[in-house]
């Protein structure tokens, strides 16, 4: 995949890796008179009275109610009246507070930096983006050289008047003439292809639509280009839908010809779900690899050889390397030369590792290692560069470390030394000697490294700072806590330095928890509010579910397994309070997508120790999620709940709609954050969670918000412009302060 669509993304998104918890060492009776009197300072009127209607549907002999099954239907009156209502409430909640506009300034600051992508060169240019102060979005410039002035290529922030239309990657053909990008609206799926003469800046007439999960692979005659299309999708495309697209297919798109002219090469009839997956056309330009997948992880593998001059339907014929009936493990395609298609996989290797496949006799029984398993570190990535080097990078305990190898035979030869952090992304070209990578920390926007493999050499080649914030004030540590199982889980804390144990520190427990994601140290503006402006705590747990220790971490934090993840997420909350960095009505718990599900189940199932939650585009409806636009990949993670009893019977037990306790004397105070564009996880799943906890405890705890947030013209989070992560951030923040004895110290600079 063109290396400069992860760049783009990193550089236009933050990731959201961070959180605490904290025990309160005063007396209970002096926290709640505090509580209570900021609640008292900032109260709303009722919830809107909802429609409960007496809907059932049953599976596996079992009924499950669905009284707000009306609003799934994303386009009806009844459901944009509810959206309007809804917001209105949270609105006048959150700007009742007086700090509004002083804390939304705050935020401004932390965005007031040049943020930097990593230059990737194409032809005689590099391409990098940047985003300087009050933009939107990044800018995309080209260089003559490392040293020179870029000059603007193409700026997004032109494509809207409001920053709602984004680039979703950028990939250049091989001599650099020509520019595919793709863009979308108000944080869709739904991508819009376009194409732009690099020389002339000119966009030429191509323009290639119904384009969801799909990278673009240029052929090495610059001609054009594989990508995948869903031609038989009749949706408007506008991300407001929750149907099910189906049938994608390989086409190829030749320059300066209609989209109704691209040629068909490969769709799988038998599978309407698959999606073609990733798209890699071989170093030499004769061969195109396919890894296309129904899930989230495990995946085949098909090739074909082809002739650039002559590209049809009939003259591709693609072969399995990994059949449909041995889906069992993950492929990632690193390079090629005239020896071996080199590949990081996890099959018969839970750590992964980096094989030769010989394409002339590429069972997987003949598969050869370069870097073998690490029964100590997770391979988590590789590049070719400088014709004959791997960089490999080894996450050991969730921190990352760069080690280069010889690519004959993976025999190590260096190390390159980077600080305690995460790598972010990194950019190689196996024809050159340059490699370019980006480290990051908790609270640091990153800093752009330049290695030189030829000379083993390694500078700084841009760095974002923070005006005003000294790293030095503080601690980022790592510590390790057991879980009910007595499972080892490390969580990172970060913190100024003079901080007391006391109990009344202000904590925010971030994790994640799913789908082999690793959640690193990674620069996060809510982490830097947290502990300059509140005097807080960022916690950052890494519990099962994602894949910092290998394949196995993964598994047991999935399917059947799946309780583990929320009990690794209560044990951190144990163990902030016991510790007496805060306590229950000092600790929130955030987190997003799956990670909004980890936050709705546990304040369901641990009220007791979370005093508030903030949970964001969340799964929530985990009875009905495979039913919803790209929801049915998910199965492979959560079980299949349509169709398996065992499954459906275990999902049951933790979905957050269907486990809202009914008599409680205290629950988090929550806030539910979706987008009406959320075409990932749409925004029904919140809709719907919401209804059930205003009816279940709205009137039972009238002291306790249980508010959702929904933005307009905005997705799942990609592509979002800054302005709107601003307005966010304050909203999460200004919640807090009105329903937490949060205090904000708005005199520090």
């Amino acid at each position: 995949m063109n290396t400069f669509i992860m760049i783009l993304n990193l550089i236009i998104t933050f990731s959201f890796l961070l959180s605490t918890t904290t025990t309160t060492l005063i007396t209970a009776k002096a926290t709640i008179t505090e509580h209570r009197s900021k609640q008292q300072q900032h109260t709303w009127k009722s919830y809107p009275d909802l429609k409960r209607e007496n809907i059932f549907y049953e599976r596996f002999g079992i009924w499950t109610q669905d009284p707000y099954y009306w609003l799934e239907n994303s386009k009806s009156k009844e459901t944009a009246k509810f959206v309007h209502e809804q917001n209105k409430i949270t609105s006048e909640y959150i700007h009742s507070n007086e700090n509004y506009d002083s804390i939304k300034e705050k935020f401004k600051q932390l965005y007031n930096t040049t943020t930097y992508g990593i230059p990737t060169k194409y032809g005689d240019k590099y391409f990098v983006s940047i985003r300087k102060p009050e933009q939107n979005q990044a800018i995309i410039y080209s260089l003559n050289s490392l040293d020179d002035e870029p000059i603007e290529f193409l700026d997004p922030n032109k494509l809207s008047q409001d920053g709602t239309i984004a680039l979703k990657f950028l990939s250049f053909s091989n001599d650099g003439k020509y520019c595919a990008y793709g863009t979308s609206k108000g944080g869709s799926d739904w991508t819009i292809i376009h194409i732009k003469n690099v020389e002339t800046l000119e966009d030429l007439p191509d323009v290639l639509t119904k384009i969801k999960f799909s990278n673009v692979a240029w052929t090495n005659n610059n001609d054009g280009f594989f990508y995948a299309y869903y031609d038989e999708y009749k949706g408007d495309g506008e991300g407001t839908e929750t149907v099910i697209p189906e049938f994608q297919k390989l086409y190829y798109h030749r320059l300066n010809t209609e989209q109704k002219n691209d040629i068909k090469i490969l769709g799988f009839p038998e599978h309407p779900k698959w999606l073609v997956g990733s798209i890699l056309v071989s170093e030499d330009g004769h061969k195109i690899h396919l890894f296309p997948t129904e899930g989230t992880s495990n995946t085949p593998w098909l090739y074909a050889h082809f002739d650039p001059m002559n590209i049809s339907q009939s003259s591709i014929l693609f072969k399995w390397i990994v059949s449909k009936q041995q889906i069992d493990s993950e492929y990632h395609y690193v390079g090629d030369d005239e020896n071996c298609t080199y590949v990081r996989t996890n099959y018969k290797a839970k750590n992964f590792r980096l094989v030769c496949v010989d394409l002339n006799n590429p069972s997987r029984d003949n598969w050869r290692d370069i870097i073998a398993e690490s029964t100590k570190a997770i391979l988590s990535n590789a590049y070719i560069a400088d014709y004959d080097k791997i960089v490999a990078t080894y996450m050991i305990d969730v921190q990352d470390k760069l080690k280069v190898h010889r690519l004959l035979d993976g025999e190590y030869l260096y190390d390159i030394p980077i600080e305690i952090g995460s790598i972010v992304a990194a950019v190689s070209k196996m024809k050159s000697p340059e490699f370019f990578f980006l480290h990051s920390k908790f609270l640091s926007p990153g800093v752009i490294y330049y290695h030189d493999l030829s000379t083993n050499k390694t500078v700084v080649y841009k760095k974002s700072i923070i005006d005003g914030f000294n790293e030095s004030d503080y601690n980022n540590t790592q510590i390790f806590y057991k879980s009910k199982d007595g499972t080892q889980v490390p969580m990172f804390i970060v913190s100024r330095k003079n901080i007391t144990l006391d109990g009344q520190n202000p904590t925010w427990l971030y994790a994640y928890g799913g789908f082999n994601i690793n959640v690193q140290p990674s620069y996060n503006p809510m982490a830097m509010f947290f502990v300059k402006y509140l005097n807080g705590i960022y916690a950052s747990a890494n519990i099962r579910g994602g894949g910092e220790y290998g394949d196995d971490w993964h598994k047991q934090g999935m399917l059947l397994n799946k309780q583990n993840v929320f009990d690794d997420f209560a044990a951190a909350g144990d163990w902030l309070i016991e510790n007496n960095f805060t306590s229950r009505e000092y600790l929130t718990i955030n987190g997003r997508s799956n990670g909004g599900l980890l936050a709705a189940t546990s304040a369901n199932q641990r009220p007791d120790i979370f005093g508030s939650t903030i949970a964001e585009v969340g799964v929530l409806d985990m009875l009905k999620f495979p039913l919803f636009t790209i929801g049915y990949a998910w199965k492979e993670e959560y079980g299949d709940v349509i169709h398996n009893r065992t499954h459906f019977k275990y999902v049951q037990k933790y979905s957050p709609l269907h486990n809202v306790p009914h008599n409680l004397k205290q629950y988090p105070n929550m806030l539910v954050v979706t987008a009406d564009h959320d075409d990932r996880v749409v925004p029904a799943h919140s809709y719907k969670f919401i209804a059930e906890l205003q009816y279940r405890l709205g009137k039972k705890l009238p002291n306790t918000p249980l508010m959702i947030r929904i933005d307009s013209n905005s997705g799942h989070g990609a592509g979002k412009p800054v302005s709107k992560w601003i307005e966010e951030y304050t909203d999460k923040i200004c919640f807090l302060l009105n329903s937490t004895p949060y205090k904000y110290d708005n005199q520090k600079d």
